[in-house]
């Protein structure tokens, strides 16, 4: 109610009261914070996989089954542990979660080298590259 109202937020105590909100970490958009979860999931998850690079062609492959392990051994925040980052990857890319009527959000995804068309046909383009260069 406080986010859509702005209960709370009124009077001379108003800017106080949002201070602490803030302080104590209150998410004020929750489709921006969950759409920028996702970006910093995406770009862990790249960091981790090591197969960065600087091309254009460059793409992240999460597998579709793939969660965040939680315990800090594994190199994730927190804040991301057990997030289904394959599951919300399929999501953006069937149901245009977190991006649909927001431009802004797809050139964000497309500027980190998401996958639009997803990662089996991807995987079948490797394997007719790996025929090729078989046959030869």
């Amino acid at each position: 109610q406080v986010r859509l109202r702005h209960d709370f937020l009124t009077g001379e105590n108003s800017l106080q009261r949002k201070n602490q909100l803030d302080r104590v970490g209150f998410v004020w958009d929750v489709s921006e914070y969950n759409f920028t979860r996702l970006l910093r999931a995406i770009k862990h998850f790249d960091r981790l996989d090591g197969k960065s690079s600087s091309t254009r062609e460059h793409s992240v492959r999460v597998p579709s089954k793939f969660v965040v392990p939680s315990g800090h051994e594994h190199g994730w925040p927190p804040d991301l542990w057990e997030y289904p980052l394959g599951a919300k990857c399929m999501a953006v890319r069937q149901k245009k979660l977190y991006v649909k009527n927001r431009p802004h959000r797809v050139r964000l995804l497309e500027d980190i080298g998401f996958r639009w068309s997803g990662n089996a046909k991807l995987g079948w383009l490797d394997v007719v590259q790996a025929a090729a260069i078989y046959s030869q």
